[in-house]
Order: C-alpha cells, then sequence, then structure tokens
C-alpha cells in the first residue's frame, strides 16, 4: 500500500508541475516548479528506504531456497515509465504544433524522469 501512495504522489507532483508550468508567469515559474519536483525527490528517497529490503541474497542450500522464499512484487513503476516515456513523446510533438500545452509537456518530464529513477530500483528486484 505504501508502495501506491508513493506512485501516486509522483503523479500529483507531476500533475502539479504541469499547473505551475501553465498558470504561473515566468519570472516564478521555475522556483515553484522546483517545488512540487523536490517533493518528488523525496517520495524517491521513501521509495528506496522502503524497498531496501526486498532483495535479499539466496542462500546456496536447498533447504535454505524454500524457507526464506523471496517474494515477487509488481512492478508499477515500470510499467508507468512506459506510460509516461510514451506520454512524452507524444507531448513533444503535439506542443510543436501548437495542439497541446508544454505545461502537459514539463509535468510529463517530470512523471517521466521520477518513474525511471523507481524503476532502476525496482530493477534489483529478485
Amino acid at each position: 500500500m505504501v508502495i501506491f501512495f508513493i506512485w501516486l504522489g509522483i503523479v500529483c507532483c507531476s500533475v502539479a508541475n504541469c499547473l505551475v508550468y501553465d498558470y504561473v508567469s515566468v519570472p516564478g515559474r521555475y522556483y515553484y516548479m522546483m517545488v512540487p519536483s523536490i517533493i518528488a525527490i523525496i517520495l524517491l528517497i521513501f521509495h528506496r528506504v522502503y524497498t531496501r529490503e526486498w532483495c535479499k541474497p539466496p542462500n546456496k542450500t536447498k533447504k535454505a531456497k524454500k524457507k526464506n522464499q523471496i517474494q515477487q512484487h509488481f512492478q508499477v513503476f515500470g510499467f508507468s515509465a512506459m506510460f509516461s516515456s510514451a506520454m512524452f513523446l507524444s507531448t513533444l510533438l503535439c506542443a510543436q504544433t501548437n495542439e497541446v500545452l508544454w505545461g502537459v509537456f514539463a509535468g510529463s518530464t517530470t512523471a517521466m524522469v521520477s518513474f525511471f529513477i523507481a524503476t532502476a530500483r525496482e530493477s534489483y528486484y529478485v
């Protein structure tokens, strides 16, 4: 359940970056965009701390392997990273033709970077 709340927090940070980019004027826009980005970094640190013990090296004997079964974890951040990278590319192409606002591009960039960092941590899972 903690992983779901971390994922939801990262999604909310990317939406906040999208809204800040669209509705805040230029002098303060980038300063205000740093707040959701820092919150996303803090959430990624919580993800790292929470998942630190998920990958334990298995023992060499078969009896110890049966006793210490390592739980498989669903990689929600990997699927979200693929979706956000597709969204990033599509908004990049659509923002060039002014069909999508640049704020959506900023939000998808935040989501893509955050999810790829979390996916890099998930790649160590067994």
